[in-house]
């Protein structure tokens, strides 16, 4: 028996091209395991980074062995404004709003996982940066997906 999991990069560059695809993001950075944006005038902008993968028994329905693959990605949303704090957070929050309702419009991530279970927004950090102030939120999302098995 031979066990192949899923690619991680796969689902990570899946859900770089979703949200890159979503309408209202076209003028939005969206980057894959790159560095963590530290210049206000470089938002809006979003990073797709991995933070955790677990292997799942399954024993009720799928036979002996067969194991779901969940994969925790982060997809980090920033946004800065040269007014207030309160402008910025604002911003934010419609980037959120869009981010997060591209997702939930394909629960698949573009058919690279079987289904989201989880999806939770973290907010991570408020700054002031050469007088723009900037707000970084996180968004945390549960991909579930099933390894192969074959003889």
């Amino acid at each position: 028996m031979i066990v192949t999991t899923v690619n991680v990069a796969t689902i990570t560059n899946a859900l770089v091209q979703l949200l890159r695809n979503w309408p209202a993001l076209q003028n939005v950075t969206v980057g894959r395991a790159e560095e963590l944006n530290e210049t206000p005038g470089a938002c809006p902008w979003i990073g797709v980074y991995r933070d955790n993968v677990e292997y799942i028994i399954k024993t009720l329905g799928y036979g002996s062995g067969m194991r779901d693959q969940r994969v925790v990605l982060v997809a980090v949303a920033q946004e800065s404004d040269g007014v207030s704090g309160e402008r910025c957070e604002d911003r934010l929050e419609a980037l959120l709003r869009e981010m997060v309702s591209a997702i939930l419009s394909d629960v698949t991530i573009g058919g690279s996982v079987r289904v989201i279970e989880d999806l939770s927004v973290r907010y991570a950090d408020y700054r002031k940066e050469g007088g723009s102030y900037m707000q970084t939120a996180a968004v945390y999302l549960t991909a579930v997906t099933t390894v192969q098995i074959s003889q």
